[in-house]
C-alpha cells in the first residue's frame, strides 16, 4: 500500500448556511476508486481525502498496489474517517459511504464512528431547481455548469481509472499509477469547489428533511427525523459518539427527552404555542438565548415562529434544535 500525503494551498469555503450545520466540525471530502460497483465481489483500491484547515489543506490517498492490498488501504482511511464529523461526497450515500462499510465488514471492521455524509449530488436532486437545466446531474456535468471544468487536469473517467488499474497490476509502470491517482485527485479537489453549488440550494430544507449533526461538548448526535404533532415538536436521533442514558421529562422547560445506550438513540419532544395558525417555541422558558435569534426580526417577546400548519421553518427550526441539543450533550458529558 502506498499512502501519498501533501499540504495544498486551498481556499476556504465560507457560506453561512453550511457554517450554521459544520462550521464547528472537523470535516473532510472524500471520493473513492474501486474495481467495480459491487460490493461483494469488487475491491475499493483508492480513497482520496481532503482536511480543510483554514485557507490550505491536507491531501491524502490511501493506494493499493493490488487488490490484496484492500485490507490495508481501508482500515488506514478509516482510521482518519473516524476522526471526522462529517464527510462531503458525490453520491456518497449511495455508494462511497455503504461501499466503505461493506468491505471493511468482510474484515471484521466496522466504520464507527461514522462521519455524517453531506452527499451534494442528493442535496441538489431533491432541494435545488439546478436539475431542470442539466441534462444529468453527473459530477462533471455540474462542474460545467458552474464553470470549473477548466480547473480538471486529468484526462480519464471512472471507467477509463478501472482498466488502468488493471493494467497496473500486471505492468506497475509510473505513468498509470500517475494518471490513475491524478483522476481520483481531480475528482476530490473538483468536489471540494463544487461545495459552492449548495448556494443554490435550499440547505435548510435538505438538513430538516435529511437531518444533520450536532456537536458539544465533545459529543455528536445526529438529528434524523422531525414532525410536529399537534402542539409537540418530535425530533429523534442517534448518538454517535459517547452514549448516555438520561431521561428529562420537562416539566419546567417544557423540552422533555430521553437518551439510551442501549441502541443509541434519542427522542426529544419540545412544547409548543399556538396562534392563528403559527406554532412557536417560547425560548425565554426554555432558558435559550433570545439574541441568537434576532436575525428573525419578526419574532418578539422571546416566541420564535417553527411552523404554519404544514409548512416547517428549516432555517429557524434546525436553529433552535441545535441550541436544544448542544445544551443537552453539554449537561451530560462524562
Amino acid at each position: 500500500m502506498d499512502i501519498i500525503r501533501k499540504r495544498i494551498e486551498y481556499p476556504q469555503f465560507t457560506y453561512k448556511p453550511f457554517l450554521q450545520y459544520f462550521g464547528n466540525m472537523k470535516w473532510g471530502v472524500c471520493d473513492i476508486e474501486t474495481t467495480g460497483l459491487s460490493r461483494s465481489n469488487c475491491a475499493c483500491i483508492l480513497i482520496g481525502l481532503l482536511l480543510p484547515e483554514g485557507g490550505s489543506a491536507s491531501f491524502i490517498q490511501y493506494f493499493a498496489e493490488t487488490p490484496e492490498e484492500e485490507e490495508d488501504v481501508l482500515r488506514a482511511a478509516a482510521s482518519d474517517l473516524q476522526d471526522l464529523d462529517m464527510v462531503v461526497t458525490y453520491n456518497g450515500r449511495a455508494f462511497d459511504m455503504p461501499f466503505i462499510r461493506s468491505r471493511l465488514h468482510n474484515y471484521g471492521e466496522e466504520l464507527r464512528p461514522e462521519p455524517y455524509d453531506l452527499d451534494l449530488y442528493t442535496v441538489i436532486r431533491k432541494h435545488s431547481p439546478l436539475k431542470q437545466f442539466m441534462p444529468n446531474l453527473r459530477q462533471k456535468t455540474v462542474e460545467d455548469f458552474l464553470g470549473l471544468w477548466t480547473d480538471r487536469t486529468d484526462e480519464i473517467d471512472g471507467g477509463d481509472s478501472v482498466s488502468l488499474y488493471f493494467e497496473y497490476v500486471t505492468f506497475p509502470d509510473p505513468e498509470l499509477k500517475r494518471q490513475i491517482l491524478l483522476h481520483n485527485s481531480d475528482d476530490v479537489l473538483q468536489l471540494y469547489k463544487l461545495l459552492q453549488v449548495l448556494k443554490k440550494t435550499d440547505l435548510h430544507a435538505a438538513m430538516t428533511s435529511q437531518g444533520f449533526p450536532v456537536v458539544s461538548g465533545g459529543r455528536r448526535a445526529t438529528v434524523q427525523r422531525i414532525n410536529v404533532n399537534g402542539a409537540a415538536l418530535n425530533v429523534c436521533g442517534t448518538q454517535d459518539t459517547a452514549s448516555v442514558n438520561a431521561v428529562d421529562y420537562g416539566d419546567d422547560t417544557g423540552i422533555a427527552y430521553r437518551f439510551s445506550d442501549v441502541d443509541d438513540s434519542f427522542e426529544i419532544d419540545i412544547r409548543l404555542l399556538e396562534y392563528r395558525g403559527l406554532k412557536f417555541a417560547d425560548l425565554d422558558k426554555m432558558g435559550l438565548d433570545v439574541s441568537a435569534y434576532e436575525k428573525y426580526a419578526e419574532e418578539e417577546g422571546g416566541y420564535l415562529s417553527v411552523c404554519s400548519g404544514n409548512e416547517l421553518f428549516c432555517g429557524r427550526l434546525n436553529l433552535l434544535l441545535t441550541d436544544i441539543l448542544e445544551r443537552i450533550l453539554n449537561k451530560w458529558t462524562i
